[in-house]
């Protein structure tokens, strides 16, 4: 596109500017064919004069051309680029760089996009954005090509309504009829698959014992219940406080274990010589 709106200058200033037209079209040519032209002031105002268009416009269109004669497609490395990019947003954004924080910047270029649907540099920052947040969850140049190109191949093997005869300003869904759960099988049985605005582990732990501790204060019957296997020192010392027997079954997940809580003993205070000890007492 670059390439053919410089031809389109070119053919304008050799129709239509004779006198000045030797030392333009070296200028316009030097666009399609320099690998990496660099443009004055001078000379881009020349141009805009010579065929009528605006300053700003010529601008633009010599630097998008200088971009595009950088990265041709015989020269670009994706990988290469991704990890430079990767690590330009490492240094420059900081460790402290958070999910939050990305989504936020997300929402103001979509506004921008909304505002310039015709410029495609900003939907250029969302992909930028977008490589932020795959950085933040570890991925790597190799593994962002790879997600990538699978994730292409499941919107390939969905299937799409007829474009026809979808609203142009909604988004096209998929048929989901057809999906299998989007769970792993079993995995919807767990019972904290639930969302926190705070998803430190001390905060989802806490409220997990807080749900064990209900369960054992209102149940009578066995029961099991699958919870994070990092919570297995709280879920036993709250099951010994309300009298019950807990035990662990590892399940297919690593994180997860299934506890089965039964009724036990209950210490109860005794007094004794010296002082007063623990005795079993039998469930009430």
């Amino acid at each position: 596109m670059i390439a053919e709106i410089l031809a389109d200058c070119r053919a304008i200033v050799a129709q239509h500017h004779q006198q000045t037209r030797t030392d333009l079209l070296r200028a316009i040519d030097a666009a399609l064919a320099a690998p990496a032209p660099r443009w004055t002031e001078a000379a881009v105002e020349r141009i805009a004069l010579a065929t009528e268009i605006p300053v700003g416009t010529v601008a633009r269109v010599l630097t998008r051309a200088e971009a595009e004669a950088s990265v041709g497609p015989d020269s670009f490395d994706l990988l290469a680029f991704l990890a430079e990019l990767m690590a330009w947003q490492a240094e420059t954004f900081g460790p402290r760089q958070t999910v939050a924080g990305v989504v936020d910047h997300i929402r103001r270029e979509l506004i921008e996009v909304e505002a310039n649907p015709a410029d495609p540099m900003e939907p250029i920052d969302l992909l930028n954005l977008a490589v932020s947040l795959l950085r933040l969850a570890g991925a790597t140049p190799d593994q962002i090509c790879q997600l990538w190109r699978l994730k292409f191949g499941m919107l390939q093997a969905r299937t799409w309504p007829d474009w026809r005869t979808a609203d142009s300003d909604r988004a096209i869904e998929h048929d989901r009829s057809a999906e299998p759960p989007t769970q792993p099988e079993g995995l919807a049985d767990f019972g904290l698959l639930v969302s926190f605005p705070d998803q430190s582990p001390s905060f989802v732990h806490g409220f997990e014992a807080g749900m064990i501790w209900m369960d054992l204060r209102d149940s009578a019957d066995p029961f099991d219940l699958t919870m994070h296997s990092a919570n297995r020192v709280l879920a036993t010392r709250i099951a010994s406080h309300h009298g019950w027997n807990v035990t662990f079954r590892a399940t297919e997940f690593e994180e997860w274990t299934t506890a089965s809580f039964a009724r036990g003993s209950r210490p109860a205070l005794t007094s004794i010589d010296g002082g007063r000890a623990a005795t079993p007492q039998e469930p009430r």
